[in-house]
C-alpha cells in the first residue's frame, strides 16, 4: 500500500494531501479485492470509499466559502465534484453487475481523480497559496 502521496500529486497541504493519499488507498484497496473477485468486501471498501469522496468534497467546498473562493470557480468545481461523485457510483454499479471490466473502472476512476486533482485542486490550492490563506474547515 502506498504510505505518501507521490510529489506531482501534493498540494502543499497536509489535511488535503492526507484526504488524497486515502482516496488512493480506497481504489487500491478495492483493485486488490476485485481481482481476488471478493464482490462482499469491494461494496464495504467501495461504501467507505464513497463516504471519503463525499466527505472529502465537503470539506473542499467549505473551505472554498470561507476562504472566499470566486464563486464562478466555485461552482465549476462543485459541479465537477458533484458528477465524479455519480460517475463513481454508476461505474462501481457496472462493476458488481459484470457489465464493466474492474481494472477499465479503477483505471477511470484514478484517471478521473488525477485529472482534478491536477486541474481544479491544483487551481483552487494555488489561490491559497497565492494569498497566503490557511486551510481551516
Amino acid at each position: 500500500m502506498i504510505e505518501k502521496l507521490p510529489e506531482e500529486l501534493t498540494t502543499g497541504d497536509a489535511e488535503i494531501d492526507s484526504q488524497h493519499l486515502k482516496f488512493i488507498t480506497y481504489l487500491e484497496e478495492l483493485r486488490l479485492c476485485c481481482s481476488h473477485e471478493n464482490k462482499k468486501q469491494a461494496r464495504l471498501i467501495f461504501v467507505k470509499f464513497l463516504e471519503h469522496i463525499i466527505n472529502h468534497f465537503a470539506f473542499e467546498e467549505l473551505v472554498m466559502l470561507k476562504i472566499q473562493y470566486p464563486i464562478d470557480k466555485f461552482e465549476v468545481h462543485r459541479q465537477e465534484h458533484a458528477d465524479l461523485q455519480r460517475c463513481y457510483l454508476e461505474k462501481f454499479r457496472r462493476i458488481l453487475s459484470g457489465k464493466f471490466q474492474v481494472q477499465e473502472v479503477l483505471d477511470i476512476f484514478e484517471d478521473n481523480f488525477y485529472n482534478h486533482l491536477l486541474t481544479s485542486d491544483k487551481e483552487f490550492i494555488d489561490f491559497i497559496q497565492s494569498r497566503q490563506l490557511r486551510i481551516q474547515p
